[in-house]
């Protein structure tokens, strides 16, 4: 399907989606399902008339909302206007030509391999060929190894273990290599242990993105299917040494170099750490029994599920850096088959670059260039400012929690004086020396660029092992927190807040709003990522980021008993009529209790201001959460998002809080009242 086809098939569905009947804004709910789902598009011609002592989401945006048509490429919202923003400069950064830098010209390189379609699609999957033939050739154990430590032959550094840094935890003091099982194209090894039927079910998707590239190449299906299904066999060999054993949790620490080199015979470690330059690394942490079992399953008798593993690997990492219509079939395959709503994703192509490069370990060159342009202190100020304010008032909120000890009021405000903020910069400067990538005149392609992009993501792993721990060490290179992205995030296991300079533009934050405005959004955005530290995750985890329990157990069983009450609250919610609802063992309290917390903390700082205006403060924090999503969007947020959906964000946070009452005049028998004794945050 081309992208024009897949396009007009995506807006025909959409226009089937909005023809179905809106539920009236008249109607009073019953029980939770009180407020009509804002964030659809086919209510928001329903939302005329709708008071917001009723529906405080509904009717703050409802101007806004009645004037927005679906937009499938940039999406409608706050998050997703500041995504345009940085987009955009991201473009203008790339455009201009008269500033010129390393980091610069290995983007436009980039992007001149990515966004030449014509290119592509007259390539097709062809570029795989060359990489899939060099699999073929291997005989031997030898040879297996050989390919894995051949960047110029594995563009996606495939190995039968993977790399990365976590603190040691012998010697605290130091960042260790980790080193834990490789990925698995049905997703974690705890997976290979379920009912064959729903393996199955997994191998059958896996078969048809591997189908998209191999047979083009002109592999018949048998060869395909033998493809697959030796890969799966060797996966579920690898997943049964230690089923669930790719989680960070469960790994541990190797007592030095030579014991990590002891952990297999067959497969040659050090070798493996010398071509990676990981050989100076003392401290070492992994999957102990995985390792353990390596040379079980690196044998001549799994020879061919190896190769088969390769291939699978090598083709679901290539699947979105080929042509059109294999980028297009493979986004169709990403669908969930029982969900009902489900439609295919569409984005400006824009989007789709700047993505790659986010999760690319060539992020760390947008991350600089953005910052060399865009960074200003004022904003940085601004916004510690702000951070600082949020911690005052957290302190003084424990101080009121009768369910506390003193003792363990001491230790949750240890844990706040503990935070650590990195704002808008990470610690360290990208640069890639002088990697270069050759263009298509050249004769490179997306892959080829990729085989240096791997080995230097693994290389860099040896430059930081060789530092001193510090938890206010923000990587640029780090694809998981990105500044260009629109987000900022609480690492528990560092107690340090990371706020990404995407996150602060308009709609969501600008140095001109009014100090009301920003408490109101980015304010109760920064205290929500606060409130993660005293979260049903993060009260586990002490000033360090370590697993020990923060506070005491009697507390603690306090805590847990109030954090239930939250799961109960968001059971049985049912957005609209015929979508799933939230499960009794539902996952949000962590996120509840987050939204819950910044917007206590934010009004917090609120009470200390002289005529604060506090409409417009819940005004702001209603416009922040304000979108469209579609049916199948939130069907996919209801079964695996932490995060309830947006409309219940504003109206379950606000209707906790007696100022809320106070400045819209909330009574009994409004939808949005909630009496005292059922209201459920905690901070």
């Amino acid at each position: 399907m081309t992208r024009k086809k897949l396009i007009r098939a995506f807006s025909l569905t959409l226009a089937l989606l909005l023809v179905i009947s809106s539920t009236a804004c008249t109607k009073k709910y019953d029980g939770k399902n009180k407020w009509i789902d804002s964030n659809l598009p086919e209510n928001t011609g329903s939302l005329s008339g709708i008071r917001l002592e009723d529906d405080f989401a509904a009717a703050t945006c409802a101007d806004w909302l009645e004037k927005q048509t679906y937009d499938p490429y940039d999406g409608n919202g706050s998050f997703k206007t500041a995504g345009r923003i940085v987009t955009e400069k991201k473009r203008e950064l790339l455009n201009d030509t008269s500033v010129t830098d390393k980091n610069l010209e290995l983007l436009r390189a980039f992007d001149g391999l990515y966004s030449d379609w014509d290119k592509r699609d007259e390539l097709g999957v062809e570029p795989v060929r060359k990489y899939l033939e060099r699999i073929d050739t291997i005989s031997s154990l030898k040879d297996a190894e050989d390919y894995m430590l051949e960047n110029d032959n594995n563009p996606f550094a495939v190995m039968l273990l993977q790399f990365g840094t976590v603190r040691a935890e012998s010697k605290k003091d130091h960042f260790c290599l980790r080193v834990s099982q490789p990925s698995y194209s049905l997703g974690v090894s705890s997976i290979y242990a379920l009912e064959q039927s729903e393996i199955e079910k997994k191998q059958e998707n896996v078969t048809a993105k591997v189908s998209l590239v191999m047979k083009k190449l002109g592999y018949s299906d048998e060869e395909i299917r033998n493809t697959v299904s030796d890969c799966i066999s060797f996966e579920s060999k690898m997943a049964a040494i230690n089923p669930g054993g790719d989680q960070l949790l469960n790994n541990a620490q190797i007592d030095g170099k030579e014991a990590f080199l002891a952990r297999s015979s067959s497969l040659d470690l050090e070798r493996i750490l010398d071509h990676y330059q990981l050989g100076s690394t003392v401290n070492y942490t992994g999957d102990l029994t995985y390792l353990d079992g390596i040379d079980s399953i690196f044998t001549e008798d799994n020879l061919s599920g190896i190769k088969a593993y390769f291939k699978v690997c090598l083709i679901l990492n290539s699947l979105q850096l080929l042509d059109k219509d294999t980028f297009d079939q493979t986004e169709i395959l990403k669908l969930d088959p029982t969900n009902p709503y489900a439609t295919v994703s569409v984005a400006a192509p824009d989007r789709y670059l700047f993505k790659t490069i986010r999760t690319s370990p060539l992020c760390g060159a947008m991350e600089q260039a953005y910052l060399d342009r865009y960074f200003d202190q004022r904003v940085y100020d601004d916004v510690y400012g702000i951070l600082e304010e949020l911690r005052d008032g957290y302190k003084e909120i424990i101080e009121e929690k009768d369910w506390l000890s003193s003792e363990n009021k001491e230790k949750v405000k240890e844990k706040l004086d503990a935070m650590i903020f990195n704002v808008m910069k990470p610690s360290n400067e990208a640069d890639y020396g002088d990697m270069t990538f050759s263009s298509y005149e050249e004769g490179g392609t997306l892959l080829d660029a990729y085989c240096k992009l791997n080995c230097f993501k693994i290389r860099h792993y040896g430059e930081i092992t060789q530092m001193d721990y510090d938890r206010g060490f923000w990587d640029i290179y780090d694809t998981k927190s990105p500044t260009t992205q629109v987000g900022d995030q609480y690492d528990g296991g560092r107690n340090s807040i990371v706020v990404m300079i995407g996150i602060l533009e308009e709609d969501i934050y600008s140095y001109d709003m009014t100090y009301e405005e920003k408490l109101g959004s980015i304010g109760t955005v920064l205290g929500h990522e606060m409130s993660h530290a005293f979260d049903s995750e993060g009260i586990y985890q002490d000033k360090n980021g370590d697993y020990t329990n923060l506070i005491e157990e009697k507390d603690l069983r306090r805590f847990n008993q109030k954090a239930e009450k939250v799961t109960e609250y968001f059971s049985g919610i049912q957005p609209f009529e015929d979508s799933d609802g939230y499960p009794s063992d539902n996952n949000l309290s962590s996120e509840a209790i987050a939204d819950m917390g910044g917007m206590s903390v934010a009004l917090r700082i609120a009470d200390k201001k002289t005529d604060f205006d506090y409409d417009l403060f819940f005004r702001s924090f209603s416009r922040l959460w304000r979108r469209l999503t579609l049916k199948g969007d939130q069907i996919d947020s209801l079964r695996n998002d932490k995060h309830p959906l947006a409309y219940l964000r504003v109206n379950i946070t606000v209707q906790q809080f007696d100022k809320f009452y106070e400045t819209y005049n909330i009574q009994p028998g409004d939808n949005m009242y909630l009496p005292p004794k059922e209201r459920i945050a905690i901070w």
